[in-house]
């Protein structure tokens, strides 16, 4: 299932981007972002076909239309509580900042406000990893279409044995 790794390599690159800081070079937070594209198109995938799995084939057009709307507005309504998040712990991680050293310009100030955001920006990080892992656990009891066939398969021949002896009796 390729579920697993695209979860592993999106929670490898969450963490990343959860410890990066102000002084972090480009070219690794393009490594990490690139990393987490790979992970999302490991996911995006498999998710939609296990959704249309139990779909009847002339139901397609109206399942894959669904989930691709589901899918869009979970994504901004997730967005939306992260960019709330954010920016109440930037008006939270500044007032602390102010508290402790006491800017004296505005320039200082400025500084004050991008790690604030920095800081903040970590935190929704962090809850997204905490998100992930469980969205990990759950993955852990997705069936797998070939698992419910050849349980389903096993079912139907144990019903059919048990058929075969109840018209034939033994004796």
């Amino acid at each position: 299932m390729v579920l697993f790794p695209g979860l592993v390599l999106l929670g490898l690159s969450t963490w990343q981007l959860a410890e990066a800081t102000l002084t972090t070079s480009s070219s690794w937070l393009v490594l990490i972002f690139a990393v987490r594209g790979l992970g999302i198109g490991c996911l995006i995938q498999p998710l939609t076909v296990s959704a249309l799995s139990k779909v009847q084939p002339r139901e397609y057009t109206q399942a894959s239309s669904l989930t691709t709307v589901v899918r869009l507005v979970f994504t901004s309504l997730g967005i939306a509580i992260l960019a709330a998040f954010v920016q109440s712990r930037a008006s939270t991680h500044l007032s602390a900042l102010v508290r402790q050293a006491r800017p004296q310009s505005p320039a200082a100030f400025a500084l004050f406000r991008q790690q604030g955001l920095s800081s903040a920006v970590q935190d929704a990080y962090w809850l997204s990893l905490a998100a992930l892992v469980l969205a990990f656990i759950a993955v852990c009891f997705l069936r797998t279409q070939k698992a419910v066939a050849s349980q389903e398969k096993a079912r139907l021949i144990e019903q059919k044995a048990k058929t075969a002896t109840s018209v034939w009796p033994v004796e």
